[in-house]
């Protein structure tokens, strides 16, 4: 009989120390989803200022800004060093299917690029990009890439416009990648 004591005895320490270290880890896995949480909620609002700096620099011209005013607003904001991860602040413009010439002649002016806008599509507006800095190899290859060909972009873009709130992508491929190496990535309008 002592030895059954014991041996329940054993197995209630055995328990309660079982019980007593889950609920630690429990409460360890809260506080770490908290954390992530809070720093991806901190990471997107720092994004959407972006956002809304840049819209605050184009709503303050009258005119198209030139890549000389957008460069030295991108630049100012230090993205390289203060969004690690952010690989460009871009415009596009918005223009009917059949006026690209508008976009084209934006991207020969900025960039000194006779490039027409891509890829072929079947939608009424499109949305080319033509500023993206910084104008390094990779966001040279978006120039003239119309956002509206794809339905992902098109989506939170028409949302974006719909509200004039900010809206992010699902995943997407970037059209920066242009290595053999991909990473998914998300865009915010």
């Amino acid at each position: 009989m002592l030895a059954l004591l014991v041996a329940l005895g054993g197995l209630i320490a055995a328990w309660l120390v079982y019980s007593s270290e889950r609920d630690e880890a429990v409460y360890r896995f809260r506080i770490e989803a908290n954390e992530l949480a809070e720093s991806i909620a901190t990471r997107l609002q720092e994004h959407r200022t972006l956002l809304k700096a840049t819209r605050g620099l184009f709503t303050s011209s009258d005119d198209l800004i030139s890549r000389s005013e957008f460069r030295g607003f991108v630049s100012g904001l230090d993205i390289e060093q203060a969004y690690a991860g952010v690989q460009g602040i871009g415009f596009a413009r918005l223009v009917n299917t059949g006026e690209e010439d508008l976009a084209e002649a934006d991207l020969a002016a900025n960039y000194g690029l006779a490039r027409s806008v891509w890829p072929p599509t079947d939608q009424p507006v499109r949305a080319a990009i033509v500023l993206l800095e910084p104008n390094d190899r990779r966001n040279q290859a978006a120039l003239g890439y119309d956002m509206m060909s794809e339905p992902t972009r098109r989506t939170a873009m028409r949302d974006a416009l719909a509200t004039g709130e900010p809206r992010a992508t699902a995943p997407v491929e970037l059209v920066q990648e242009i290595t053999s190496e991909k990473q998914p990535g998300f865009l915010i309008y």
